[in-house]
């Protein structure tokens, strides 16, 4: 049924939030004219419907983590950029989520189903769509889009129509996650049977989230159904949260839209929910690697200040080659990381089996690690901490194999690393850059010469996204950094990316 404008929106005897009227008005106003086209569409795809790939994967041990892409929401406002919706879900799976959610919704979450249809297309992890539902035809066209489950908001439907949709989707071979938020709606929920029923934390008429109350409901969803905690879940401690209040899975998606580091943060979120992290609260890196200038050989505390004040982004710290100037102990490592902000510090180190890089950057409490000896990427797809490789001029190769898993790339001269002093060549740099790849550049870069560097570069290239990382000129001895030059070094970098920041390479 259409409702007129003047008829007042309701589920069973309750008024709908006045945050959901406008948007069901527009659904209504789209599914109208979709109508016609869209009966059945699901059926032609059946075949690639994979409603089983979704509760199997939502069944599997611990709490699975279902992360979601949208663009933004009226919670939360603008989460990111036109970045591509499918390049992000594919970290997402590199991390481990067992599947994606998609908001298709375009007027309040900049949603479009062409991005469910292409993930579709180019995954094979399980995907959600995640759109008001007001009807079984949208259910159809969610199986003609390739999704593998639909999201039906019990506070937005009649339970007649609840039932409908959940009837519909079994029918389509689609799973249905039926949302609730209270007792009510979970008694709705639970009559029409649906393969999952998830909690959501948030009030839909204040869009206040209270992830206690949403835990406590959630421990009332009988046990033979499957179940979601969603909204609240910022933290890896909020997914053990929701695995001792009974959880199978977390509906994750602002924290992880605004990470910068995607892949890690949802390979620390599904070791929450393995109960296998013990990191920090806030893994990966704080900001993006585009245009970041790196301060690295960091010895000295006041040095740490210095870096810091002066605007660095990153701040690096050599634990290994022990061989090194500026080597520093694992101790002292873990003292200076404690003086700089979350998300700054970076371990390096030539170490390249996994499990003594994560212990590593466990005992030094860094958020980050940049790897410059032999690694195989493949060893690193769930590290729950952010990666920077470190990588020579001349290794495309090298480079294509650790996209999607590492953060970004610290770009060295070739046959040359950490600290020679040595510039890299420029016409090298250009034929590494990608779409979406972040490249900090080292070599000879100092405090009088790194804005030309930088500037000319970006020029000739279009590597607007490039960054600068220095340690030895930046020194009046090993190890001892020269307070002027990192100011100077640090302004320079800034100063030669104020057009464009945060416009990735390509």
């Amino acid at each position: 049924m259409i409702r007129s404008r003047t008829q007042p929106a309701t589920v069973g005897e309750s008024r709908l939030p006045a945050v959901l009227e406008p948007i069901l008005a527009d659904v209504h106003r789209r599914n109208l004219r979709r109508r016609a086209r869209v009966r059945g569409a699901g059926t032609k795809v059946l075949a690639s419907v994979r409603g089983d790939s979704f509760t199997r994967a939502l069944a599997a041990p611990g709490v699975s983590v279902v992360a979601e892409a949208k663009r933004c929401s009226p919670s939360a406002g603008t989460l990111t950029g036109p970045e591509d919706v499918v390049e992000r879900v594919r970290r997402y799976a590199l991390g481990g989520a067992c599947a994606a959610s998609i908001l298709t919704e375009p007027s309040r979450f900049s949603g479009a189903r062409a991005h469910l249809r292409r993930a579709a297309r180019a995954l094979e992890l399980p995907l959600l769509r995640k759109d008001f539902i007001v009807d079984s035809t949208m259910v159809d066209e969610s199986a003609g889009m390739g999704a593998s489950a639909v999201l039906l908001i019990a506070r937005c439907l009649s339970p007649a129509t609840l039932r409908s949709c959940v009837d519909r989707a079994r029918e389509l071979g689609l799973a249905s996650l039926v949302e609730i938020h209270d007792e009510r709606e979970l008694e709705a929920a639970v009559a029409t049977c649906p393969d999952v029923i998830g909690v959501n934390a948030r009030c839909l008429d204040t869009l206040e989230v209270d992830l206690e109350q949403g835990l406590d409901l959630l421990e009332r969803v009988p046990s033979h159904f499957l179940r979601v905690a969603e909204s609240g879940i910022m933290r890896p401690s909020d997914v053990t949260r929701a695995r001792n209040h009974g959880a199978d899975a977390v509906l994750v998606g602002t924290a992880f839209m605004q990470s910068v580091d995607p892949r890690a943060s949802v390979a620390a979120f599904a070791r929450a929910g393995r109960g296998e992290y013990e990191g920090p609260e806030q893994p990966g890196l704080a900001r993006p690697l585009e245009q970041a200038v790196k301060v690295c050989g960091l010895t000295r505390a006041q040095d740490v200040a210095v870096a810091i004040q002066a605007g660095a982004d990153l701040v690096g710290f050599v634990v290994e080659p022990t061989s090194s100037p500026r080597a520093i102990s694992i101790a002292r490592c873990r003292e200076l990381c404690e003086l700089v902000p979350a998300g700054r510090g970076v371990v390096v180190t030539t170490e390249g089996l996994p499990d003594r890089v994560a212990e590593l950057v466990a005992a030094t409490g860094a958020h980050s690690v940049q790897l410059c000896g032999p690694a195989r990427a493949v060893d690193f797809v769930d590290a729950p901490f952010s990666i920077l490789r470190a990588v020579e001029e001349n290794q495309v190769d090298e480079m294509a194999e650790w996209d999607g898993i590492a953060a970004g790339f610290v770009v060295e001269p070739q046959g040359s690393r950490g600290g020679s002093g040595r510039a890299t060549d420029p016409n090298a740099v250009v034929r590494l850059a990608a779409p979406g790849r972040a490249l900090l550049l080292a070599g000879g870069l100092s405090a009088d010469d790194t804005e030309r560097r930088l500037g000319e570069l970006r020029r000739r290239s279009g590597l607007r996204g490039l960054g600068a990382d220095a340690s030895s000129r930046l020194e009046t001895s090993p190890g001892v950094k020269d307070a002027v030059r990192v100011r100077r070094f640090v302004a320079s970098a800034k100063a030669a990316g104020e057009e464009g920041r945060a416009v990735p390479c390509s």
